[in-house]
């Protein structure tokens, strides 16, 4: 099984002798163990969903952090409608992308 652990940076590694279900998490001291999410999918035009996780982080922070004029998501519909809206090029719903920012910022 392949599991991302999050915190700063990104890395990759492998867990053995622990299972978690699709789209679960597990926090040990403050690392988040999620299922894996394929960064490198295709999504149009050469762009990956990496690259529209890193256009859309920064804005993102700040509007979570509370240092925007634009009120914390606190659903994932209204996470998904801002991704779409504010993603460059590709207006539609990306769910690899709206799946990362729910993980991250603990939105169901």
């Amino acid at each position: 099984m392949k599991f991302i652990l999050l915190d700063d940076d990104l890395f990759s590694i492998y867990i053995y002798k622990l299972f978690l279900a699709p789209n679960r998490m597990i926090i040990i001291k403050n690392y988040i163990f999620m299922s894996a999410i394929n960064y490198d999918k295709h999504i149009w035009e050469g762009w990956e969903v990496i690259d529209f996780i890193n256009e859309l982080k920064p804005q993102l922070d700040m509007i979570m952090k509370g240092d925007s004029w634009q009120k914390p998501f606190n659903n994932r519909k209204d996470l998904a409608k801002w991704c779409a809206d504010n993603q460059p090029y590709y207006k539609k719903v990306i769910p690899e992308v709206v799946e990362y920012f729910c993980v991250i910022y603990n939105i169901n």
